[in-house]
């Protein structure tokens, strides 16, 4: 059955740009379901004299909640997630908003984004992360890329983050990128991949984001990697200047995965974080 693109108005700043699968298994409309969140008590609020980062995290379903326990931070006071669909912050808590919840069991409700902004504070790196999880299962690069049906995603969110006065360049604030995806991408082929990730990163840099991006090795499907695949997400034309290579989600092998050879156990996505955590810390201060 084909994609289809939710249809909105282009004049709104906020579209965050969601493609409806009903083919699929997964729910791919990000989650807005508030009903079991805490709001942040003056958590829209800015102190510039802790250390602020701002985690964006985008991709596919291995960057959303598809491990099967949530996972309880240690940091849990100092750890926010802004909804990019009302503005508001919420106490951090898996299932993420915003982000997609991939279905039925044993998929979900918990994500890696959680567990590297905990590991970022347990670590001494910053005082407060604010997490904008932003990935939707089941897509390949192409949708997130110019033209594409999740091309206003990046956009979207950092214009809700500028609503609220949260900004780079502001004191006491520093801004990341996050990007884990590639498992639907075996049969698009080096070059193709290497544009649209390219236009990916374009389009996060033209909101004024001026912090650092981090890309994932992240191919394996049903067991298997794509050689091709990985090597655009290692190319020289992506990792440059501010982007740096990220894990190797493809060195967790099949162990670390549920059933499907694809889709981390909670085991998993603590190894996983493990190594974006590592991966984020050897680019130098702030991590």
């Amino acid at each position: 059955m084909p994609l289809r693109a939710r249809v909105q108005s282009v004049a709104d700043p906020f579209i965050m740009g969601e493609v409806l699968r009903p083919d699929s298994s997964f729910n791919n409309a990000g989650n807005r379901d508030i009903n079991a969140k805490t709001v942040r008590a003056g958590g829209l609020t800015i102190n510039p004299a802790i250390r602020n980062l701002v985690l964006i995290t985008a991709g596919q379903s291995n960057y959303e909640a598809v491990a099967p326990s949530a996972y309880t931070p240690v940091n849990g006071g100092a750890l926010d997630n802004i909804n990019p669909y009302n503005g508001q912050m919420y106490v951090a808590a898996d299932p993420l908003l915003s982000c997609t919840l991939a279905l039925p069991s044993p998929y979900g409700p918990g994500g890696v984004s959680l567990r590297v902004a905990d590991l970022l504070i347990t670590n001494g790196k910053f005082d407060r992360v604010i997490i904008v999880p932003i990935a939707i299962g089941g897509t390949v690069v192409a949708m997130w890329g110019t033209g594409g049906a999740l091309s206003n995603r990046i956009p979207a969110a950092m214009a809700r983050l500028a609503s609220r006065g949260i900004v780079p360049g502001m004191s006491g604030v520093t801004f990341a990128f996050l990007w884990g995806q590639g498992e639907s991408d075996a049969a698009t082929g080096t070059a193709p991949y290497v544009a649209s990730i390219n236009q990916v990163l374009a389009s996060l840099f033209a909101t004024g984001f001026n912090g650092r991006a981090w890309i994932n090795l992240q191919t394996m499907l049903s067991g298997v990697t794509s050689a091709t695949t990985r090597a655009a997400q290692s190319s020289g034309s992506v990792i440059t200047g501010n982007v740096f290579q990220g894990a190797d989600a493809d060195s967790l092998n099949t162990t670390f995965r549920q059933a499907d050879q694809t889709h981390f156990l909670d085991t998993g996505m603590a190894s996983l974080a493990t190594l974006i955590y590592n991966a984020m810390h050897a680019t130098g201060a702030p991590y």
